[in-house]
């Protein structure tokens, strides 16, 4: 009789267990989906337009969970590593030109991916409305979008997996060769592209100032490639760059750093004096 009893209460406790851990499987499922909404929301001013041409290309370009292990991964994929300095890795497709796309090994967690990401694109936009707003015409930024990849790029992390998308620039590449074409343009530059270089590495506090990361293109311009450190290294101008120059663009360039310090001294003790 006691045996005929127990048995629908167990049936009831089960069922109000397993009830219970669908119902908690659910709500932390919704919490999920609602912090990647509150993610993808904040995100959506760095991400990759949605009618932008790239756009029918991406299922072709990124169908292989692996592909981001390591550098012959990412070659083996079909992509032209062009280099893969401090562990990024940046590559283009022949099927879109136009583009690199940088990545970091899987072996770096996908959030710290997506914080180097963003520190990149919030650099070049503070590089592109400085050279706006002083109608700069020697410099060029490129644009840098990130793509979001589908979950499985993730690699078992509970992060998403995106990568960083940027124009190609079509910039000399020779900057390794002390007789390289991007040498020769550094070193004979224009004295009005010299004083917006010199200018906009100032005022916006410094970045990784090399010709390397300052390459000439084609067209005959100074592209910021490399946007990851803009607001630091203000030294790097004088320790990289000046070097680069010929004697007399050299002391043209060092009158011009002091006089901007100056001009930045004289008005931090005026607000000082403001402040009192």
């Amino acid at each position: 009789m006691l045996k005929k009893r127990t048995i629908p209460l167990v049936i009831s406790l089960l069922t109000l267990l397993f009830s219970s851990h669908a119902s908690l499987s659910a709500d932390l499922e919704l919490r999920k989906k609602q912090n990647e909404n509150g993610a993808d929301k904040a995100l959506e001013p760095y991400m990759l337009p949605r009618n932008h041409p790239l756009k029918g290309y991406l299922s072709i370009l990124f169908s292989n969970p692996n592909m981001f292990k390591s550098s012959s991964h990412f070659r083996k994929a079909g992509f032209h590593v062009i280099r893969g300095h401090r562990k990024l890795m940046v590559g283009g497709h022949p099927h879109v030109p136009d583009y690199l796309f940088k990545k970091f090994p899987n072996s770096m967690p996908q959030a710290k991916q997506l914080e180097n990401f963003l520190k990149r694109q919030k650099g070049a936009q503070v590089l592109r409305n400085y050279i706006l707003t002083h109608n700069y015409k020697y410099l060029v930024i490129p644009q840098k979008w990130l793509i979001k990849l589908p979950r499985s790029f993730s690699q078992g992390d509970k992060d998403r997996s995106y990568v960083l998308v940027v124009d190609n620039m079509d910039i000399h590449r020779d900057y390794n060769d002390p007789n390289g074409i991007c040498r020769q343009l550094y070193y004979n530059m224009s004295v009005e592209m010299l004083t917006e270089l010199c200018t906009i590495l100032h005022a916006v506090g410094g970045c990784d100032a090399f010709p390397r990361n300052q390459p000439f293109t084609k067209e005959g311009k100074i592209a910021f490639v490399d946007t990851e450190h803009v607001g630091k290294m203000k030294g790097h101008f004088l320790k990289h760059i000046v070097p680069a120059l010929n004697e007399e663009l050299q002391a043209y360039a060092i009158a011009l750093w002091n006089k901007l310090e100056d001009e930045e001294n004289e008005r931090r003790l005026a607000k000082r004096s403001i402040d009192g």
